[in-house]
């Protein structure tokens, strides 16, 4: 998979991460990283240069990707040019959902990645994203273009914490009638973990919502650690 990312914030404000990157190749405003299979591309979208079509989105890119710290000012207004034009996923991370015209330019987005880390530390996991955006059953040609769903994403080192971390985005899909879980850990999942994980978010959801989750292993994910997608619609 050919991945492309747009960052709307500089090298120094986004760092973008991963200690088993095949190979990484720097090329004018670009760099170019190999993550397990897939091509990974990150361009840089300065103030200055509002020409988007300096950025060749259309090149062999299977997902384009905008990655912003929040959803906010003249952020919104390049999401949105951009949008116009491209079937885009956005990743940001925050939003404020007090303010009424974030709110409503938030609800006009299709797919919308809100990743905890990115408000936390300013990072972003290319391997984290990697398998996000492989799994079919969230992203596919369709979905992408037709599909509105807004993805919790975060990382953390135990199930509770990954609870609170949810818990505490969930103002961003309370409103939704269908949720998937997504958990990936390196080894399998007991049911007592998964209990709770699971009854906590129930308490928040509709009743009559729908909410169903499964679990991955990977092997390269550390001993101590589990990423989770959590994806409303």
């Amino acid at each position: 998979m050919k991945i492309k990312i747009i960052s709307l914030e500089d090298e120094k404000s986004i760092s973008f991460k991963n200690s088993s990157l095949g190979f990484e190749i720097v090329d004018n405003n670009s760099k170019y990283y190999k993550v397990e299979q897939d091509i990974v591309e990150i361009s840089y979208l300065l103030e200055k240069d509002v020409n988007i079509e300096n950025y060749n989105l259309k090149n062999n890119s299977d997902i384009i990707l905008i990655v912003a710290k929040s959803f906010e000012g003249k952020n919104i207004e390049i999401i949105k040019k951009i949008k116009s034009k491209y079937n885009i996923i956005v990743a940001i991370g925050d939003v404020n959902l007090s303010d009424k015209y974030t709110r409503d330019e938030f609800n006009k987005l299709n797919n919308v990645l809100i990743v905890a880390e990115l408000k936390k530390e300013n990072k972003i996991d290319l391997k984290l994203l990697s398998l996000i955006l492989k799994n079919k059953e969230i992203f596919n040609k369709s979905s992408i273009e037709k599909q509105r769903s807004t993805i919790l994403i975060d990382s953390n080192e135990s199930i509770g914490k990954v609870v609170l971390s949810l818990l505490e985005q969930f103002n961003y899909i309370q409103n939704n009638k269908e949720y998937n879980l997504y958990l990936y850990s390196k080894d399998e999942i007991g049911l007592q973990e998964l209990a709770y994980l699971e009854d906590p978010i129930r308490e928040y959801i509709y009743d009559e919502a729908t909410l169903k989750i499964d679990t991955f292993t990977n092997e390269d994910i550390t001993d101590k650690n589990y990423f989770v997608v959590f994806e409303a619609k």
